[in-house]
């Protein structure tokens, strides 16, 4: 009798596990380090959505100014299994934290409020147990937009750029050419490229250089990013990766007549 009731016992826990487990996978953990890196300066809490397709991710920094989208499908993960959509609500900080003892590939697993980040090498076996947060984000949709100017760059270019700007603007224009202007109480700056893929005559928009320097931490995704502009919407610059994409909206500054 004692040996069926251990074994319904156990049964038990494994129905309960399973229930509670909605995710799991294997990832590089560079890939993660990344991501943190990249929208750790916008944003200090975000909420992972999971389903069968794989992870993405939408934050919108705090003054409403820039948005950020990731998008990573399940063949960017070394294996990947999600039974059930759910949502992780993360904090950057605490991930970093463990990002900083682990290397090679991690396993993530969702058990109920808790998030286990496993790692085995030759010299060590560390796991971490990251409880999720509830995090109040608005739910929207990034429409989808076509842009009437689009110029490719090195990404390396980029990062150069926009740690060379002056001031607290930077004027983007594109026609022939992309050209980055800025201009402080330290000097001024002007840099010219090539790589325009579209254009439709001249635009030409300024945006906060600041968050053009926190969008360029997102060159170790990609090693070319993809500007895009029309008047009167947000600028769209994006790294682009085999399995996904992170992308990131500014919206332009507006000058007063």
């Amino acid at each position: 009798m004692t040996g069926i009731v251990v074994e319904l016992m156990v049964m038990a826990c494994d129905f309960l596990q399973e229930r509670c487990q909605s995710m799991k996978c294997i990832i590089q953990a560079k890939i993660l380090s990344n991501l943190v890196d990249s929208i750790r300066d916008l944003v200090t809490c975000v909420n992972i959505d999971c389903n069968a397709e794989g992870f993405c991710i939408q934050c919108l920094d705090a003054a409403h100014v820039a948005l950020c989208s990731f998008v990573i499908a399940k063949d960017g993960f070394e294996s990947y299994e999600c039974v059930r959509p759910t949502t992780l609500g993360l904090s950057l900080e605490a991930v970093r934290t463990v990002l900083k003892h682990v290397h090679g590939t991690v396993g993530l697993e969702n058990m109920g409020n808790v998030l286990c980040i496993s790692c085995t090498t030759a010299e060590k076996k560390c796991k971490f147990n990251l409880k999720l947060v509830d995090i109040d984000i608005e739910q929207f949709s990034i429409p989808v937009m076509e842009y009437q100017f689009v110029v490719q760059l090195s990404s390396k270019e980029f990062v150069c750029t926009c740690q060379s700007c002056f001031g607290d603007t930077t004027e983007i224009t594109v026609g022939s050419h992309i050209q980055f202007t800025s201009k402080g109480d330290h000097g001024s700056s002007s840099v010219v490229y090539d790589g325009v893929l579209k254009q439709s005559g001249e635009i030409s928009m300024e945006f906060a250089s600041r968050y053009l320097s926190f969008f360029a931490k997102g060159a170790s995704f990609s090693k070319a990013v993809v500007l895009s502009m029309s008047p009167g919407i947000p600028l769209r610059v994006e790294f682009g990766f085999e399995s996904g994409h992170l992308q990131f909206y500014l919206a332009p500054k507006i000058t007063e007549d």
